[in-house]
């Protein structure tokens, strides 16, 4: 519509023949009317459209854990959060879990998996179930 007034501004004929248009009643402006209606809708679609986000989604099938990696970075947690507990008998990693086998724990287990729930997210992005079993020996 801008450059069509723009183009009549430089058009003293083509300004005078839609004056005559419009005066004369040869348009309906009730058809100009839908038409710039039907514009609008069709260029609010295309730029609705335009501004979805595409996306693609990836379905994981899990991953797995390096144990080597995981039983270094739980003992070094071990030794330097837990100094007072014994060390973990057992770490295994299977099926994307972890779990960890030690003694009786001195302190609050809760307290305990709150704070390895935090540093096994930071350190190794492991943001999923482990489980720590209490044996007696």
């Amino acid at each position: 519509m801008g450059a069509a007034f723009f183009g009549l501004f430089f058009s003293p004929q083509a300004r005078q023949q839609i004056a005559d248009w419009f005066l004369d009643g040869r348009i309906s402006f009730l058809w100009i009317g839908v038409l710039i209606t039907v514009l609008a809708l069709v260029f609010a679609i295309c730029f609705g459209m335009m501004q979805r986000g595409g996306y693609i989604r990836f379905k994981g099938r899990g991953f797995s854990l390096d144990e080597a990696l995981v039983r270094s970075a739980l003992l070094e947690f071990w030794s330097e959060e837990l100094p007072e507990e014994s060390i973990p008998t057992e770490i295994y990693c299977s099926k994307g879990k972890i779990e960890i086998i030690t003694e009786d724990l001195k302190e609050d287990l809760d307290e305990i998996e709150g704070r390895l729930g935090f540093f096994l997210a930071k350190n190794l992005g492991y943001e999923r179930d482990f489980f720590i079993t209490l044996s007696r020996h």
